[in-house]
């Protein structure tokens, strides 16, 4: 099963991204994903 796209310009979506030490190097490209 697949789900259709959701297209939405009204929906937001908050990405908490703050780490206590230990960052990976991929938080960045999965910010741009979801971005885009």
């Amino acid at each position: 099963m697949l789900a259709e796209p959701f297209d939405d310009p009204h929906v937001t979506v908050l990405v908490f991204t703050k780490t206590a030490g230990f960052r990976h190097d991929s938080i960045p490209d999965g910010i741009a994903a979801i971005q885009t």
